[in-house]
């Protein structure tokens, strides 16, 4: 999780707004690699979309600061599923 003002700082774990160890590890992890790739002059990368750690990584940069709670990696972030799971809670 790169900042926002000064792209040569990275955020990771629990700062980053995730709640417990794999999505800590996953924002870790996305962090430690960016940071290696900018000071080698190469692409950052992303998570894909429609993975667990790219749906996380979206919402929390996505959020808004106002009601923001810290999140684990759910089905309920993932586009491909959002619909499917409206479509599941509307009927139950």
């Amino acid at each position: 999780m790169q900042m926002r003002g000064r792209s040569n700082i990275f955020f990771a774990g629990q700062i980053t707004g995730v709640e417990g160890y794999i999505e800590s590890v996953a924002m870790g992890w996305i962090a430690g690699v960016n940071a290696a790739r900018l000071a080698l002059g190469r692409k950052l990368i992303e998570a894909p979309p429609l993975s667990a750690t790219g749906a996380l990584a979206r919402y929390v940069s996505q959020a808004k600061t106002k009601n923001f709670q810290p999140v684990n990696i759910t089905l309920r972030y993932c586009s491909r599923w959002q619909n499917m799971i409206s479509v599941a809670c509307v009927r139950t």
